[in-house]
């Protein structure tokens, strides 16, 4: 059945290729066999999680993304050509008396026109397609009759002639001859009115009428209908080559993930009468092949079933619900085949993560109770036939639109299942209170069924548009609940005017032409598929930035707005009553307003008052006035309101909009308006500047290698930026500055302040961190360029910092003022603790007392369902704890536990679901306002449940 013929040569060539590809990829670095994912590697459910060695080893949470736009195509994210469909039995009436066949004859030279100059209603066109299609792209081309397009144009569907519905077109991507229709929707009729709108003295002409559906399964069927199979194949394998390769792979091992999703088309695998393609594996095995050589899982997603399993293009093929995969039983033959077939290939592959059944399986909008019988039912099925081959691999099951939508895992018996989740707001993609909402309601129901179901969850598929705040708080909150996630996806071909669509993926912007897979040539449609390599696009630096923060273990480091005090604003123009200060007053009501339409120059400027450092800015209009967004924007910074530096520009997203910066240390901000509205004002209701917590330095120490006479260490330290540290001497290699911050202390940033010594920054340094003082780990090196200095770092967990000069100059070395950011520990005082249970003698508030001899503990062996809550007197920012069980009962750590969160300590949140693994337990999640806070065991060991000191941060 699977012949080892493949599209890239022969068995032998095969081979050769997937034993070159673990060495070396196409435009990657050479990579040793033995870092392969191998035997231990392998992934299956265990409890609410997945682990490693075939589920008994440790917890891997995947996280990466889909390659989307590689095995099947959408025409929004990957050069798709459009599918035309066939014209056979196609008929039409019109104004005129004759030549309606004309219009869809394939003969360009010949041509529909009733003769009469175009007139608003005077001229129209009916075109019947005999039968219901569904479509959503019209091509209307004059050709050679120049000057004979369309003035203006109304169009218009039916199902059965009488009753019409008017078509709204988003894009018209054309020419003076050819107008090329984007429509709104995806649309399901029989007949098609075309009315003249405009006027002019030319005829109205249509030599060639074409109607398309953008799907992958009628793009392709357009290329098998003329070059046949084989050569089609040919074709996309060439754009397959492109699309993805070795160095995209290398990207994304880069950004530090260890999953790909693959979306498959089953015409990827098999012909239409369901026989398997020579070289049905061929790209899979290679994609597999070099995947675990870099470490990468591969979750293999059969994105385009037979018949469409959604009614979308993006699942291959459009349709009417219900869609053709789930009312035709010869569509889910063959697609039991097609998973018999993939099962039977890469059983027993460590580096497979699982099998994506269905993607984004739906009957209808509003499923009933039947239809999600019967959904599940197909499902039940497709498992047993994976199972009866594969009893290994994970299985993942579609919860869509929501886990009431699908059955249970007692239900059928399922076990070894992962449900998978695709939650998206794309009606307010540039709202960003909704897509807040969206994230709060995901990660509140996923943790509901995680647990419920005792089962991993995966988010398979997810966009949060330009709010990189809200990314960041996803992805963080998927992994506090230890659940897996894969954007949507790796690379689109938009670009960022586009309405946020280019953000769906890590690398955007390709404006070459796409081929026309009706009428060019296969050399044609094979250089233009040629340009669409990942070097002819753009990195995506804000996104990649974002979400490789999430991607391994370490901490992340909440950004938080700054205070304000001591702020001024000013602006080009005000409105009446809307002074520039209104949007720094810390009240939404109030707003600052250009008091006119937006016009490119216009700008809002705010002073700090002194030197910051931050990372990220925010500007949010006034609840009535939402559309009074920045069409487009300039971010500038400067030290002393004269001289500027550009950091950040863009298009306009939102009333709410979140722009992060590389790390920057300035006392002025400016807001540049770059584009212009007849319709919107400029207003900012609320502007806020972000950085990490400065960590305290009550109780640091300082010494350094010399001091300026009458100077000390300390003057670093004093938060008065008029006193300093110097090294009383020319700068030197070896020089140092060290601070003993009394305890460990999370951190991954920090600023030298020279004060009025501009000239004393260091020519060079290197930043190390220990933990005992002798022992050193450098984590960061630079030079030093201006009186102001940050570095930023991985997250680093150390009590001593050292900064080394590595340079040499005339001026000495000095520090007016040093800070280091990242968490700050939350006050214990007035915190209250109570528990489920506690050791005879005991008490609750003993794991508060900054004490590690005394602690609380359960008294009892853990098991679940027992909890330790503490109310921390008033509602307070928090995103990380550390429980420490204590030197005296260090294995007392809690094996799995829940953390949850209350406003009023009735109603609770869960936060995050976690694994104590040693003596102390750290979890990291979403930065949260709460005054309560809940940790309940899910699990059972013989030890008690003790903490001996817990701290929280932000």
């Amino acid at each position: 059945m699977r012949v080892q013929l493949g599209r890239r040569g022969t068995a032998l060539g095969l081979v050769l290729a997937l034993l070159l590809g673990l060495l070396a990829g196409i435009g990657g670095q050479p990579r040793s066999a033995s870092a392969a994912l191998g035997t231990g590697d392998f992934l299956k459910a265990s409890g609410t999680v997945l682990r490693n060695n075939s589920g008994a080893g440790s917890i891997v949470n995947l996280r990466g993304t889909n390659l989307g736009g590689w095995l099947t195509l959408e025409q929004w994210m990957s050069p798709l050509g459009e599918g035309a469909l066939s014209r056979s039995g196609w008929s039409a009436i019109g104004s005129g008396s004759s030549g309606y066949a004309n219009a869809f004859d394939g003969n360009p030279a010949t041509r529909w026109t009733d003769g009469t100059a175009q007139t608003a209603s005077g001229n129209w066109f009916q075109l019947d397609m005999g039968s219901q299609r569904t479509f959503d792209h019209l091509s209307i081309d004059a050709t050679s009759f120049t000057g004979d397009s369309p003035a203006g144009l109304l169009i218009q569907v039916s199902t059965n002639g009488t009753s019409w519905t008017t078509v709204s077109v988003i894009k018209d991507s054309g020419n003076s001859q050819l107008r090329y229709l984007t429509l709104d929707q995806v649309y399901t009729a029989r007949y098609i009115l075309l009315i003249q709108t405009g006027t002019s003295s030319n005829w109205w002409s249509i030599a060639e009428l074409n109607v398309y559906q953008a799907d992958d399964y009628s793009m392709r069927t357009a290329l098998y209908n003329r070059f046949g199979v084989s050569a089609a194949d040919t074709l996309l394998d060439g754009y397959q080559n492109t699309w993805i390769t070795a160095a995209d792979l290398d990207n994304i091992q880069n950004m530090g993930m260890n999953v790909i999703r693959v979306p498959i088309s089953w015409q990827e695998l098999v012909n239409a009468d369901g026989t398997w393609k020579s070289g049905a594996f061929t790209q899979l095995d290679w994609v597999v092949s070099q995947a675990s050589a870099r470490n990468i899982y591969v979750l293999l997603d059969l994105h385009v079933m037979p018949g469409g399993g959604c009614p979308w293009a993006s699942c291959g093929q459009a349709g009417p619900n219900p869609n053709g995969f789930w009312t035709d039983t010869a569509n889910q033959d063959l697609t039991v085949d097609i998973w018999e077939g993939i099962a039977d290939r890469y059983k027993g592959n460590p580096a497979i993560a699982g099998y994506d059944l269905i993607n984004e399986p739906l009957l209808s909008y509003s499923e009933t109770t039947a239809e999600v019988a019967t959904k599940s039912a197909v499902y039940d099925r497709l498992y047993d036939a994976v199972r009866a081959i594969d009893p290994d691999h994970a299985i993942f099951i579609g919860a869509f639109f929501g886990f009431d939508k699908i059955a249970s895992p007692s239900t059928y018996g399922w076990t070894n299942v992962v449900y998978e989740i695709h939650p998206y707001d794309m009606p307010n993609a540039k709202d960003w209170d909704a897509q807040n909402t969206l994230i709060d309601n995901a990660l509140a129901t996923l943790a509901q069924y995680q647990q419920q179901w005792n089962v991993p969850v995966f988010a398979g598929e997810y966009s949060l548009y330009f709010f990189y705040d809200l990314w960041q708080k996803w992805v963080s909150g998927l992994n506090a609940l230890n659940a897996s996630w894969t954007n949507w996806t790796y690379k689109v071909t938009g670009t960022v005017s586009e309405s946020g669509g280019a953000n769906w993926g890590f690398y955007n912007t390709n404006t070459n032409p796409v081929p026309d897979v009706n009428n060019d040539s296969s050399a044609t449609i094979a250089s233009k598929w040629s340009q669409f390599g990942t070097g002819n696009f753009l990195a995506n630096t804000n996104l990649i930035n974002a979400v490789k923060k999430h991607t391994g273990s370490s901490p992340w480091m909440a950004t938080v707005p700054i205070d304000q005090t001591g702020w001024t604003a000013t602006a080009s123009a005000s409105g009446s009553g809307t002074p520039a200060s209104n949007a720094i007053d810390w009240n939404s009501s109030t707003r600052w307003s250009t008091g006119a339409p937006q016009a490119s120059g216009q700008w809002f400027q705010v002073n700090m008052g002194s030197k910051k450092v931050f990372d990220q800015i925010s500007l949010e209009t006034d609840a009535t006035n939402t559309g009074d967004y920045p069409v487009g924007y300039q971010v500038q910074v400067s030290n002393d309101g004269s001289s500027w530096t550009t950091v950040a520009t863009g298009a306009g997203f939102g009333h709410k909009m979140v722009i992060p910066l590389a790390t920057q240390f300035a006392q002025y901000i400016r807001v540049t308006q770059t584009g212009s509205s007849t319709v919107y004002w400029w207003n900012i209701a609320e502007f806020h500047v972000f950085n990490e917590q400065p960590v305290s330095r009550s109780g640091w120490t300082a010494t350094a290698s010399s001091t300026e006479s009458g100077g000390s260490a300390s003057g670093a330290l004093d938060g008065n930026a008029a006193t300093r540290w110097s090294s009383g001497a020319a700068q030197a290699n070896g020089q140092y500055y060290q601070v003993d911050m009394g305890s460990s202390r999370t951190f991954n940033r920090l600023s030298l302040d020279l004060g009025t010594s501009t000239s004393d920054y260091p020519r060079g340094y290197q930043i190390q961190v220990s933990n005992d003082a002798s022992t050193w780990t450098a984590v960061a090196s630079g030079s030093g360029t201006s009186a102001g200095l940050v570095v930023d770092f991985p997250v680093q967990v150390a009590r001593y910092l050292k900064i080394v000069q590595t340079g040499t100059a005339a001026s000495w070395w000095s520090i007016a003022e040093l800070n280091v950011y990242g968490e700050l520990e939350r006050s214990r005082t007035g915190w209250t603790a109570t528990a489920s249970s506690t050791e005879p003698g005991g008490s609750a508030a003993n794991a508060l007392d900054s004490s590690l001899s005394t602690r609380w503990s359960g008294g009892a062996a853990q098991a679940s369902g027992q909890w330790y809550r503490v109310d921390l007197g008033s509602s307070q920012w928090f995103n990380h704890i550390v429980m420490d069980s204590g030197t005296a009962s260090p294995t007392d750590y809690p094996r799995s536990f829940l953390v949850q969160v209350s406003a009023d300590g009735a109603n609770w949140t869960t936060i995050a679901s976690a694994f104590g693994t040693g003596q102390v337990t750290t979890v990291n999640f979403p930065i949260v306002e709460a005054r309560y806070l809940r940790f309940q065991l899910t699990g059972s060991s013989g030890s008690w449940w003790s903490i001996a000191d817990l701290k929280v941060y932000e």
